[in-house]
Order: structure tokens, then C-alpha cells, then sequence
């Protein structure tokens, strides 16, 4: 992963943790200020007294843990007439505007029927019965569901793409949301 100019010494990924930090695929040196620049291939760089250059195979796992996770047990989901509130613990991130209405449209299906399923037309009246404008596309949930993953990633949330599960049943798909209805609360 890098390598010493100097000695020629190979530092694998666990000693090079030392002088870089991974971020969504991009490779850091520790200690640079932002705006960052990851570094590229083959690219040199001083990190303390070190001379290093960066051997990037392709991408690489993070090692900056996420804020909070959408898959560990204890998250959970609360939602008030104005604001999402993601926990775990002590850790929270919000999520206000169009975000709280769709998830309040899979929110109320899976934790009013029996297993929460939603086709795209069952979601789309639900959500224009909560004030969604009826004059979009019933695609539109798709986009903004994806809108929610992007907001939750850039606040350092991990397993975002596990929030909505997805399946198909015959030519129909369906969405619902992956969190079990005992941690979805008003």
C-alpha cells in the first residue's frame, strides 16, 4: 500500500494506517488540512520525516468507523411532524424536509401491515396523501429515497444502502423499510 523511498520498505495496510486514513475508497495522509486531495497511484508524498509513495492496488476498505450504523441492532428511527431522527446510543444524526415525509410513507407501512411491502404506485398515493405534490413522477420516491441515502453517507452514516429493502414480485417491485418495526417510533 505505500512504500518507503528511502529504504525501499513495503508498508502494508495495517503499518500504513500510521500515515494514511481511507474515506469512501479515497486514500488520505494523516495530518493534511482540508480541502483534502486523495492521492493517486504512484504518487509521492512527505508524511513526518518519511519520503512515501502510495501503491494503490484499486479500493480500499474505510478505516474512519462511521458515525453511526444503519445495521447494528440498537438503531432506530424516530420521527416527529418535522425532523428523522437516526440513533444508536447517543448518536444521532437528523434529517428534515421532503426526507421526513418519505420516510413517514414506509414507516407507516411496516409498521401498520403485516410485512410493510410498498409498490411504487401504494407508496406514491401515500406520500401525496401526506401533502406530496401529485403532479410528479411516481418515480420520484426512487430519487428522493436516494437523496436520503447521499444526505445520510455525507453525515458519516454507514450501511446506508441498507435502509430500504427492495424486491420483485412477478413484474412489480416493491420497497419497504429494513429496519424491524419495534425500532420505528412517532
Amino acid at each position: 500500500m505505500l512504500q518507503d523511498l528511502r529504504s525501499g520498505e513495503r508498508l502494508e495496510q495495517d503499518d500504513a494506517q500510521d500515515w494514511v486514513e481511507v474515506v469512501d475508497g479515497d486514500v488520505y495522509a494523516l495530518g493534511t488540512d482540508p480541502p483534502r486531495t486523495p492521492l493517486c497511484d504512484g504518487e509521492a508524498f512527505l508524511a513526518g520525516d518519511r519520503m512515501l509513495r502510495a501503491l494503490l492496488p484499486g479500493p480500499l476498505p474505510s478505516t474512519v468507523p462511521p458515525h453511526l450504523d444503519l445495521a447494528h441492532r440498537a438503531c432506530e428511527l424516530e420521527l416527529s411532524q418535522d425532523e428523522a431522527r437516526l440513533s444508536v446510543g447517543e448518536r444521532h444524526v437528523v434529517l428534515r424536509g421532503e426526507a421526513v415525509r418519505v420516510l413517514r410513507v414506509y414507516m407507516d407501512a411496516r409498521t401498520q401491515t403485516e410485512e410493510g411491502w410498498l409498490g411504487f404506485t401504494g407508496a406514491f398515493s401515500a406520500w401525496c396523501a401526506l401533502g406530496g405534490n401529485p403532479e410528479r413522477s411516481p418515480d420520484r420516491l426512487a430519487w428522493e429515497r436516494g437523496k436520503i441515502r447521499a444526505r445520510l453517507s455525507r453525515a458519516g452514516v454507514g450501511s446506508v444502502e441498507g435502509l430500504f429493502e427492495v424486491r420483485r414480485v412477478g413484474p412489480a417491485t416493491e420497497v419497504r423499510l429494513a429496519l424491524p418495526p419495534q425500532r420505528l417510533h412517532r
